[in-house]
């Protein structure tokens, strides 16, 4: 069975980000969704293995501000769930270190032009 488009977000029971846990690649980067663990996004990274524990725990508290507050709204907005906003519109939106002004090292500028060239990174 084949559909023509994803369902509308009321036909899912969660509409808004999940907020799972991160995980860890085998890169040694924490990424703060496991649904778009392919996605190379600097919306999703959190850092990597030389990071202190601290740091990873803001950044992440960090993404799920951003993601209840930037794409949850945006996914609202164009009534979609806000996975389909990761999946097709997240170049339309700023990353969670944009919005909170958080450094971001080489790594996550070397995701972000990989990300704008759709350049996966595993």
């Amino acid at each position: 069975m084949t559909f023509d488009q994803d369902r509308e977000p009321a036909y899912h029971a969660q509409q808004g980000c999940v907020l799972c846990f991160p995980v860890l690649k085998s890169t040694g980067e924490f990424h703060a969704c496991p649904l778009a663990i392919e996605n190379p996004a600097p919306h999703f990274r959190l850092d990597d293995l030389t990071t202190p524990p601290n740091v990873l725990f803001d950044n992440y508290r960090q993404f799920r501000t951003w993601a209840t507050t930037v794409l949850d709204p945006a996914a609202r907005q164009r009534q979609i769930t806000s996975c389909a906003m990761c999946q097709q519109h997240l170049d339309e939106i700023p990353d969670y270190c944009s919005i909170f002004h958080l450094p971001c090292d080489a790594r996550c500028r070397s995701a972000s032009i990989a990300h704008s060239h759709g350049v996966l990174f595993l």
